[in-house]
């Protein structure tokens, strides 16, 4: 893993890319957050992260807590690695030092990052500083001496703080330092999500915004905010000569002009109930037929339900093996993470087509809704990058997203009418790229696999 030139490469490539090139080296990057967000965690994983590279880190711990009790909460991670300690991670204990006065507890710092070589330093905890001396002044002298210090001796800095990132910026602790990250959490749902900000970072072009952070057995995962990756492309407007992508039905593929237009993103809208899901897998089914390999996201049933009901109407089978069906816990249905997880997953599967069944709820998850739309165009032109064949299904009437149908290349609304008193299933075209948008619905019956103008 490298990093851009005065950086270190933190270990976690997202993250590396969220502060523009990696850690800055010789600089001090404070990273705060309210009890529980992570702070020690993080902090101690890119610790032992540049520990395994071979890398002299220094972890100090202000605050008054035994460092087994530290090292306990680490062992369940992937990234501990008891053997280091000692070797090339050591640890130091500042709080006995703290009464001592700041300029003892500073020589400490110093003294065993020149005796050690450290190259990286990790104070953990300087809420103490402020529970001890009680003295903006000292504190501002403390890491400022502390600051020129550490790049002297060209040595990077971690120091974490107990604060609410809202707050922050006002403290004596962040006006000290090089840089600022905040970790805190959003509520989605039932659930409260993880984020990582950059408030500010010197002689660096972060990525801005709040990025989703998901913490699990190898510590933090990081999902950089996807439309600050790029700037918003809108989708391609594919011409008629590309070709089409097939759903296998006959009737519909008639209606539509052959199937979908080549390399597009289409979305298609409709309440419960009118086929939408059948309609998916029919379209995945077909891509899978041809011998082109096909990602299905389920996040409206599980992925073996809505095998089973697809294959049930005859619109999939399962020895197909072009085909890969996932269904992600409901849980975990952040934008980002979603996002970024379904584009590795068919970049890895080198997917033709892809599928995500229940869109809507990564639109509900979009924390502000002022975001949604550049986040669809972001993901809708990555989605579509390489020729892939894209279909999204959202549940509702489209009307209530009609904002977003200039993203997408195509717009299909499925809807149930009645006819003669029987509920009949109706499709019909509301923007195609290619060709005039056909004046008449398809009424269809997927229980059959048929259909008719």
């Amino acid at each position: 893993m490298t990093a851009e030139p005065g950086s270190l490469a933190s270990g976690i490539a997202a993250l590396d890319r969220i502060l523009g090139g990696g850690l800055p080296s010789r600089q001090v990057l404070l990273v705060a957050g309210q009890p529980g967000s992570g702070k020690t965690l993080l902090a101690s994983q890119l610790a032992f992260s540049h520990a395994a590279r071979g890398t002299p880190v220094l972890l100090a711990t202000a605050a008054c807590e035994p460092h087994a009790k530290i090292l306990d909460s680490l062992e369940g991670f992937s990234f501990f690695k008891r053997d280091r300690i000692g070797r090339e991670l050591v640890l130091v204990s500042v709080y006995p030092w703290l009464r001592k006065g700041v300029k003892e507890t500073r020589e400490l710092l110093l003294s065993s990052v020149r005796e050690r070589k450290a190259r990286l330093l990790v104070l953990d905890g300087l809420r103490s500083l402020r529970d001890v001396w009680r003295d903006e002044t000292q504190i501002r002298e403390f890491l400022s001496e502390l600051g020129v210090g550490i790049a002297t001796n060209d040595c990077t800095g971690i120091f974490t703080l107990e604060a609410a990132p809202e707050r922050v910026l006002d403290l004596s602790e962040a006006a000290s330092v090089d840089g600022v990250v905040t970790l805190g959490f959003d509520a989605v749902g039932m659930t409260r999500v993880r984020r990582l900000e950059v408030l500010k970072l010197r002689g660096r072009g972060y990525l801005a915004g709040r990025h989703s952070a998901v913490v699990g057995p190898g510590g933090f995962t990081l999902f950089p905010r996807l439309e600050s990756l790029e700037a918003a492309v809108p989708v391609v407007s594919w011409t008629a000569d590309v070709g089409r992508a097939a759903f296998g039905v006959p009737p519909l593929d008639d209606y539509l002009g052959g199937g979908l237009p080549r390399a597009s993103v289409t979305a298609l809208f409709g309440q419960s109930g009118t086929g939408k899901s059948l309609l998916a897998a029919a379209f995945a089914g077909a891509g899978a037929r041809a011998g082109e390999r096909t990602l299905v996201i389920s996040l409206q049933e599980h992925a073996d339900r809505l095998r089973a009901r697809a294959m049930g109407a005859g619109l999939l089978r399962r020895e197909l093996p072009e085909l890969v069906l996932d269904s992600p816990s409901p849980l975990s249905v952040d934008p980002d993470a979603m996002a970024h997880t379904v584009l590795d997953r068919a970049a890895e599967l080198l997917a033709r087509r892809v599928v995500i069944d229940g869109a809507e709820r990564i639109d509900a998850a979009l924390k502000p809704h002022s975001r949604r739309q550049d986040f669809w165009i972001a993901f809708a032109s990555r989605l579509g990058r390489g020729g892939r064949d894209v279909l999204l299904t959202f549940s509702g009437a489209p009307g209530a997203r009609a904002g977003l149908f200039r993203v997408f290349s195509d717009v299909l609304e499925a809807w149930a009418g009645d006819e003669d008193g029987q509920r009949v299933l109706r499709l019909r075209a509301i923007k195609l790229s290619t060709g005039p948008v056909p004046r008449k619905s398809w009424r269809f019956d997927l229980e059959e696999a048929k259909g008719t103008p």
